[in-house]
Order: C-alpha cells, then sequence, then structure tokens
C-alpha cells in the first residue's frame, strides 16, 4: 500500500494539486477511511487557514433531503459545491469506495469520468509480515494499558495466518483472544495451543 500512502502524503502537502481528485478504492476493512482522515488532519496541520469537511455518502444525502424539505436548497448548495467548480477552483477531493468509478453505473458518466481524472489508488490486503506487525503493534497498545501480554511470536503468526480477509477481521480475532484469556486469567500466558482452541470456532478453514 506505499502507492496510496505515497499519494496521500502528496495530497496533505500539495492540496489542490496533481493527484486530484483522489479516489482511494479497496474492499471494506482496509483503512480507507483512515487514511483520508490522515490527509485531512495533516492539511489543518500544515495549513490552518484551510478548511477541510468530512462526510459520508449517507450523511451527504440525508442533509440533501433535508434541505429539499426545509426548502433551503440554497445553503445546501453552497455547503457543498458542484464537485466540477470544486476542481475548477482547485479544492482538493478526495473520495473512498469500494466500487471502482468505471463499475458506478447508477452514476452518469459525466461524474464517473470527473473521479477517474485525478487518481486512483487502490489499497490492498495486507501481506503475512504486514498481518504480524499490526498484531504485535496491538500486543504493544495492550500493554501500555498496564496489561501484562505475553503472546508467543508461534500464536502470533498462527492468527495472521489464518485471518487474511482484512484488518478488521483480524483485530475481530485477536479482540476474541485476549478478551477470552483475560476472563480465564491466561493473559500472560498465550500459547499456540490455547490460541488455536480459543478461535477454533470463528475458523472456517485452518491453515
Amino acid at each position: 500500500n506505499r502507492i496510496p500512502f505515497g499519494a496521500a502524503q502528496n495530497v496533505s502537502e500539495h492540496p489542490g494539486g496533481d493527484y486530484n481528485p483522489l479516489f482511494i478504492y479497496g474492499p471494506s476493512g482496509l483503512g480507507k477511511t483512515h487514511l483520508m482522515h490522515a490527509i485531512g488532519n495533516a492539511i489543518v496541520e500544515r495549513y490552518p487557514n484551510l478548511k477541510v469537511m468530512c462526510t459520508t455518502s449517507e450523511k451527504f444525502m440525508n442533509l440533501f433531503i433535508e434541505s429539499i424539505r426545509k426548502r433551503q436548497g440554497e445553503l445546501f448548495r453552497n455547503t457543498f459545491r458542484n464537485i466540477n467548480e470544486l476542481l475548477d477552483n482547485n479544492k482538493q477531493i478526495v473520495l473512498t469506495s469500494d466500487t471502482m468509478p468505471n463499475d458506478m453505473d447508477q452514476f452518469e458518466e459525466r461524474l464517473r469520468s470527473r473521479f477517474q481524472a485525478g487518481y486512483v489508488a487502490t489499497m490492498e490486503n495486507p501481506d503475512l509480515e504486514t498481518r504480524i506487525a499490526i498484531l504485535k503493534a496491538l500486543v504493544e497498545k495492550e500493554n501500555n494499558k498496564n496489561r501484562n501480554l505475553v503472546i508467543d511470536n508461534d500464536a502470533i503468526n498462527y492468527v495472521a495466518l489464518q485471518f487474511d480477509e482484512n484488518i478488521r477481521v483480524l483485530q475481530g480475532a485477536f479482540n476474541k483472544l485476549i478478551g477470552t484469556a483475560s476472563l480465564e486469567q491466561r493473559t500472560s500466558s498465550i500459547d499456540l495451543e490455547y490460541t488455536k482452541k480459543t478461535l477454533s470456532d470463528i475458523i472456517t478453514t485452518e491453515r
């Protein structure tokens, strides 16, 4: 994921530049929203005079319906300018989606082509090495809370190997493991055998 990360860094340093709009594509649970928030936070920190807005498609639609109901169309238009107008005025746009622009059949071709006109960055599932690093970071985070959490490397590698769909699923497995260990007062000695037993009900095919 170095490419989407690099594109995000470029946008945070040069908003309204070469990567506009930046379209971040990938399946659910890979960190697209985290990356988008990181861009916004970095821009606010680097350019405190700029305004940053982050919204979901659901919230956008609800506000649109509410503006019609209250007859506040002009206020809505002033809040969310037309995409072409934003781009023409070098306003940075970042979009995240689990659907590629060319597969968005419900949108007009004019919008789909605009989404693709900037840069489309694809988020990929983390590889085994990255998943192991994520789990070790989660262990460190737990220990920073003054928990005596000790997990064997074999146990960590096992969890990373079994749960490769996305980061949310990986973190869910980790939470189940340490949650169960906490209830059974086993947090200081989580080995491979205990990990296999604890996670057996959520593993369909063992790798």
